[in-house]
């Protein structure tokens, strides 16, 4: 899992200098950094530097994430 994480976070790198990611290990920050990210997979989609298919995939990496992190935090 974290080599798809790392994958996405270059994958979106040409987009990294418009926004913030915290890197705290606070796990609503997390959850916020992959709900940042998926704002770069679209914003790569519509731009046309990433393949759909390729985007789809990470998006389902950061979605299951997402979930895992929402259900600790509710612990």
């Amino acid at each position: 899992m974290k080599k798809a994480i790392s994958i996405i976070l270059i994958a979106c790198s040409s987009c990294a200098s418009y926004n913030y990611v915290s890197y705290k290990s606070n796990l609503k920050k997390c959850i916020s950094n992959l709900e940042k990210i998926e704002e770069w997979i679209h914003y790569d989609i519509e731009q046309g530097k990433v393949d759909p298919i390729i985007a789809e995939d990470y998006m389902t990496a950061i979605t299951h994430t997402k979930i895992s992190l929402m259900e600790k935090y509710k612990k």
